[in-house]
């Protein structure tokens, strides 16, 4: 929201962070304020009376977002050109850790969208022509969301498909886990909740120590520890690399999934750069 002022990070879509470019509901015609007493189920349970309806989100990293809710046209475009869609939205007015620093200025509930208030279930219900079908294309440069179809043709030949159940997550069963193409031993079939919006990767405990415990011992130097960084975070597991290339000499992780559909992820898909120099591991154990 324009009102955050420090509370909220600089984000990409504020420019050369400029403020002016949050949204401000007094700049729009068509904004709506939510509030307490709005007929929705969504905030009877959260407050009481007239004044703005609130909402929080927080990850099981410690990042939060909060603020209150408000309801705009967002715009989206298909073969008819650009039209409005009314949806309901949260103005942050507050946000911590990974929430405040990153690039992105927000997150987009994609979840459940046939039993939750989302921008999905909003486009499909002003859309009778689409399909139930959504894709979304993650990438460093641009990316893409696709509502009523999938990926263009040319755009998808490579990718694996694998049965999937939808309700309130998306969920697909894992067969193995692999480390360097080897199966990890003492593993079981179980299940993983895909999830765009997550930071990190989190794996059980007998996935993760393995996975962990090599990626602090199998390093291109002679003496892994004496690269390691630490950081304010006493899960983060970072190296400071010499050369660009070292990161790619790290072991490969995997996934074999129903059918046989075999996943793998090289150290730039399961580690990240921290800062310029620094690489991180992405995985953590889960909890609860």
């Amino acid at each position: 929201c324009a009102e955050c002022g420090d509370a909220c990070g600089r984000h990409v879509h504020t420019g050369d962070y400029d403020f002016g470019a949050r949204f401000n509901a007094s700049d729009s015609s068509t904004a709506e304020t939510i509030a307490c007493d709005d007929p929705g189920d969504y905030c009877r349970p959260r407050c009481d009376g007239s004044e703005p309806c609130p909402y929080k989100v927080s990850y099981s990293e410690g990042s939060t977002i909060e603020g209150h809710l408000e309801s705009d046209l967002v715009w989206v475009a298909d073969a008819d050109g650009p039209r409005g869609v009314r949806a309901r939205f949260g103005c942050a007015t507050r946000e911590t850790r990974l929430f405040y620093g990153q690039v992105a200025d927000g997150i987009t509930g994609l979840s459940g969208y046939l039993d939750s208030d989302t921008l999905l279930r909003v486009v499909f219900e002003n859309t009778p022509s689409a399909s139930p079908i959504f894709s979304i294309c993650l990438s460093d440069n641009v990316g893409a969301l696709i509502i009523g179809g999938q990926l263009p043709p040319g755009d998808n030949t490579s990718l694996p498909w694998v049965p999937m159940e939808a309700s309130h997550h998306y969920v697909v069963q894992i067969a193995a886990f692999l480390l360097d193409g080897e199966r990890l031993n003492g593993t079981m079939p179980t299940t993983a909740l895909v999830d765009s919006g997550t930071t990190f990767t989190y794996l059980p405990e007998n996935v993760y120590v393995p996975f962990r415990d090599r990626w602090l011992t199998s390093c291109p130097w002679s003496n892994c520890s004496a690269h390691l960084i630490k950081t304010k975070w006493l899960d983060d597991y970072c190296y400071a690399v010499e050369a660009a290339s070292d990161i790619d000499t790290f072991a490969s992780y995997g996934v074999t999934l129903t059918e046989d559909v075999r996943v793998d992820f090289g150290p730039r898909d399961y580690a990240y750069e921290l800062r310029a120099g620094v690489w991180c591991l992405g995985f953590l154990q889960e909890r609860g």
